[in-house]
């Protein structure tokens, strides 16, 4: 079933591992027990379920529980028991959905796999009856089938294993703090806070392989618009001011309203706690990275353009060096939108989604997949010849959305993985660096 596909991680997760994955039966769509989450499901489908709310393993009938608190009920009623009868089967699949079946809406997504391939680790996202949003981080083991929670804050998200896979790195806020990154031991212990920035948002993560940085993507709160600012104002009985935009470019949907705030692109020093500034000039969309093998170099996407919104083909992909914060520009990568960058294993080459041509990445032109080779200073299309597009995304009430392009390498740097939308359903494809046609994998 098509609808039940692997992101590009977890498909690679999987297939690495030789973990069999078992695509779910037709015949229980439209149950009770509502399949929530099946795009990102690390081969862990989330069910909700009215009256225990439990997840199911899609390769195994059971899920044996850990000592901690697990996602399993200890009750002993089966999902989806089989029915007496074709009648009973067609009345379940023709069970209209409430509202309140939304409260019960559990959805996993962003997984990752360890180092040592032994565990997952993905979110888990409810639905409060504020209509808010908790989100915790959980683990799944991979050889005893046991899954269990592994922060229990309320914002807990974009987990991030360390290189040694003892750690996890992970972006935590509440209603009542800012956004901080956060660590967490695997054996044990509560997370600890590594930054105290200021009001803001996070962006992405990302620790390197070195295991002395966390790159991560940051844009401070408008000081006008700050809970001490708003408190200033309530003691004071001042209004709220009013925003005074000097771009097109101040506000995104689930992201609010910005103002001229934009993103810059920091480092943090896990040895000294230090976090600095590598680049902050972005006038756009703000910043894609990735940092190279030997976590000396991080390569990232910007504009700088005062017209940024307007011109997107004034994207540049730029290195910058993480000890000594030198930036320099690679003029040799055409003009165009990019996203996706990612660095094969030796760092000589780096893949990204990216268009020819002053189009935005929502132009009706595809999003080809490109690759960059980093000595020769050549870059080629791989997907110039087939109707694939890099940010063809799957938008659905019941799955985590994403609209970079998302592309791995496989382990001998000759295929690049990507997952690519296509008729309304999400596809993994493999693309052949040499001779040869892309290949569906899923």
């Amino acid at each position: 079933d098509t609808a039940d596909l692997l992101t590009v991680v977890e498909a690679r997760a999987w297939l690495a591992l030789g973990v069999p994955f078992q695509f779910g039966d037709r015949s229980d769509r439209g149950d009770p027990a509502v399949i929530i989450e099946e795009q990102t499901s690390i081969a862990l489908k989330a069910r909700a379920v009215p009256e225990h709310g439990w997840f199911k393993q899609s390769w195994h009938e059971r899920m044996v529980p850990s000592t901690q608190e697990t996602l399993m009920s200890k009750t002993k009623t089966k999902i989806n028991p089989k029915p007496s009868s074709k009648r009973q089967a067609r009345a379940r699949r023709k069970r209209t959905m409430t509202p309140e079946d939304l409260l019960r809406v559990v959805r996993v997504g962003d997984p990752r796999l360890a180092p040592d391939g032994s565990r997952v680790l993905f979110h888990v996202r409810t639905v409060g009856e504020k209509n808010d949003q908790p989100t915790e981080l959980w683990l799944a083991d991979t050889e005893h089938d046991r899954v269990r929670r592994l922060t229990a804050g309320t914002r807990d998200r974009q987990g991030r294993f360390s290189p040694d896979g003892s750690a996890v790195y992970f972006v935590r806020a509440s209603e009542a703090s800012e956004p901080q990154i956060a660590v967490v031991a695997l054996d044990g212990g509560e997370a600890e806070a590594l930054t105290e920035l200021a009001p803001g948002s996070i962006g992405s993560i990302m620790p390197s392989a070195c295991g002395r940085w966390v790159a991560f993507t940051y844009r401070a709160t408008d000081p006008e618009r700050t809970p001490a600012a708003a408190e200033a104002r309530k003691l004071s009985g001042a209004s709220e001011p009013p925003l005074a935009i000097e771009s097109p470019w101040y506000r995104l949907d689930g992201d609010g309203y910005f103002g001229n705030q934009r993103w810059s692109l920091r480092v943090l020093d896990l040895k000294t706690g230090d976090v600095r500034i590598l680049d902050d000039r972005d006038q756009g969309w703000g910043y894609d990275f990735d940092i190279t093998p030997d976590g000396s170099t991080i390569a990232y996407v910007t504009n700088r353009s005062k017209r940024a919104y307007m011109k997107p083909e004034a994207q540049q992909v730029r290195l910058v060096d993480v000890a000594s914060g030198k930036s320099r520009k690679l003029d040799w990568f055409p003009p165009g939108p990019k996203s996706g960058l990612t660095f094969n294993r030796d760092g000589s080459m780096l893949a990204y989604g990216g268009r020819l041509g002053t189009d935005d990445a929502y132009s009706t032109n595809n999003l080809e997949l490109f690759v960059a080779d980093m000595k020769k200073k050549t870059t080629r299309s791989l997907s110039e010849k087939t109707d694939y597009c890099m940010q063809a995304f799957i938008l659905s009430d019941s799955s985590e959305g994403g609209f970079d392009s998302q592309l791995e390498w496989s382990a001998d740097g000759k295929r690049v993985y990507a997952r690519v939308g296509w008729h309304g359903e999400g596809r993994l494809v493999s693309f052949p660096l040499g001779r040869g046609t892309p290949s569906t994998l899923f």
